[in-house]
């Protein structure tokens, strides 16, 4: 044997060496300080060092299920990180004692990360969930809806009846749900029903104020079509809807499907809005004009209220800006709920926590679910003030 022959067979020989060792000492095979290795996957202030502690917790299974539930025992389970919950979702380790966790966690409505427990149920496919997958299909969360769409999906062919319920989602009235449980199912069985949501997914330019969620979907959506596909037909991200159009046309003949219409982002001039964002109770979307509101994420409901009406809400709003100059302020821990504010002029853009809402922003919003009911339009009144009882004023 040559010497450099002799020197390669020695180095892999130690590499080989190395990763043996490190094997017998993964905390994993050789069992661990559960209780430590969950605090460092929850209070770690390091991303790398959080995320590698929470891969090991999830590849342990039931092993380390009941350091969790101590910790949670101790210090509550807003305390949990979302990449601990979704590791443990995502890892195909455990047993009962996952599941269970995973069933406390997403049966919690007061629980962040319940629509993330709920995709762990789904991909473990138990019969015994089928009826909490059916249920969710009805929840406010639209990301809740998905995932028990998913877990139906999962279930199928145990549930055909349960199953047809869930195609629904592929009509829901968010697009946002309707777009993210299409690319899951095409991902999964390349299922002909999701391309018609996907296609249109791609050729969507639309916004709320200056959140371009329909292109965020739209990218996410090209990747999904692509891999099957094998081309993203030069679709570009970073290029105009029109200047797209060819590589949409191109997806469209390739799922045998027409040319779809081009939702270019419209021209409407909204002097603001307020957005809810809620993992546990679902969203709200409201903008205003200087004559009516939209509601929903792509406006999908007009109101025109009385001028004078609609003068003493504009009034209620110039009120509330008065008692702070801010541009841009945060107000509260925000983990995941809170609610939005943003006005054009003067320039505002206010986001707080559930129990920080400005006192008279919150008298805003009332006056406006009052003005609501009063014009006759009694469903979106008791959207509004479903949704501000998460948010109370906070003087």
């Amino acid at each position: 044997m040559s010497t450099r022959s002799n020197s390669a067979f020695v180095c892999g020989l130690l590499f080989t060496l190395v990763l043996r060792g490190q094997e017998i000492e993964s905390p994993v095979a050789a069992g661990a300080d559960w209780p430590a290795k969950v605090k460092v996957a929850i209070e770690s202030p390091r991303y790398a060092v959080q995320r590698a502690a929470s891969n090991d917790v999830a590849r342990a299974g039931d092993a380390a299920v009941p350091a969790i539930r101590a910790y949670v025992e101790s210090k509550g389970k807003d305390a949990l990180p979302l990449l601990l919950v979704d590791a443990m979702a995502q890892s195909d380790a455990g047993g009962d004692a996952v599941r269970a966790l995973l069933r406390g966690w997403a049966t919690d409505r007061e629980f962040f990360w319940r629509a993330q427990a709920l995709t762990g149920l789904a991909r473990r496919k138990s019969p015994l969930d089928a009826e909490l997958f059916a249920q969710a299909l009805q929840d406010p969360s639209h990301v809740f809806r998905v995932a028990g769409a998913k877990g139906v999906h999962a279930l199928a062919g145990a549930a055909p009846k349960a199953w047809d319920a869930a195609r629904a989602v592929l009509l829901d009235p968010d697009p946002r749900a309707r777009v993210l449980f299409a690319m899951h199912l095409f991902a999964q069985t390349r299922e002909p029903a999701a391309l018609p949501a996907l296609v249109a997914a791609i050729a969507d330019d639309r916004a709320f104020l200056d959140d371009d969620w329909a292109r965020r979907l739209a990218v996410q959506t090209v990747q999904t079509l692509a891999r099957v596909a094998g081309t993203n037909f030069d679709y570009q991200g970073t290029r105009s809807l029109a200047g797209n159009r060819e590589a949409i046309a191109k997806f469209a003949k390739w799922a045998e499907l027409d040319p779809p219409e081009l939702r270019e982002r419209d021209d409407v001039q909204d002097l603001g809005g307020v957005e809810v964002r809620s993992c546990r109770h679902g969203d709200l979307f409201l903008r205003w004009t200087d004559t009516e509101l939209h509601f929903d994420l792509d406006r999908g409901r007009k109101v025109v209220l009385p001028a004078d009406a609609h003068a003493a809400l504009m009034q209620a709003l110039a009120t509330a800006l008065d008692t702070n100059s801010e541009a841009r302020r945060v107000v509260g821990k925000v983990v995941c709920d809170y609610l939005q504010l943003t006005v054009r002029a003067p320039a505002r853009l206010w986001k707080v926590a559930p129990d920080a809402v400005p006192a008279e922003v919150h008298r805003f919003l009332v006056a406006t679910a009052d003005a609501l009911a009063t014009a006759g339009h009694g469903g979106l009144a008791s959207e509004l003030r479903a949704r501000l009882t998460q948010f109370p004023p906070h003087d």
